[in-house]
């Protein structure tokens, strides 16, 4: 005859007993993620500002970004900060923003300037 084991233990004791053992492998070692470049705000609209007369005509918002922003994970930072400073200086009266479509290109345009003769109208 065959004699069964019996358990007492429940499935909060195993899971409290995998728990520590896992806290007892991993002491002293802590997750620390990579830190992405973040091209602030600040920096961004200081850019804007200085090219303020720079800009007569409808340039894509992917034009005023700076080149050394435009990698992979650098340019999605890039591009939020140059984003909000436009929408700024919108606020402010210093450019115009334009979206013709949904999910299609921005367009920004300095508002003081006079666009040349003969200029695009995106």
């Amino acid at each position: 005859m065959v004699k069964l084991r019996t358990y007492k233990d429940t499935l909060y004791d195993l899971l409290t007993a995998y728990a520590a053992e896992r806290v007892r492998k991993l002491s002293g070692k802590s997750y620390r993620p990579a830190i992405s470049p973040v091209l602030a705000i600040e920096e961004a609209r200081e850019r804007l500002e200085r090219l303020l007369g720079r800009i007569p005509d409808w340039r894509t918002l992917v034009q005023l970004l700076p080149f050394e922003w435009t990698g992979s994970t650098r340019r999605r930072s890039a591009l939020a900060s140059t984003l909000l400073a436009c929408l700024e200086l919108a606020r402010d009266g210093k450019v115009e923003i334009r979206q013709l479509r949904a999910f299609d290109e921005i367009y920004v345009k300095d508002r003081g300037a006079v666009a040349p003769l003969g200029g695009t109208a995106a």
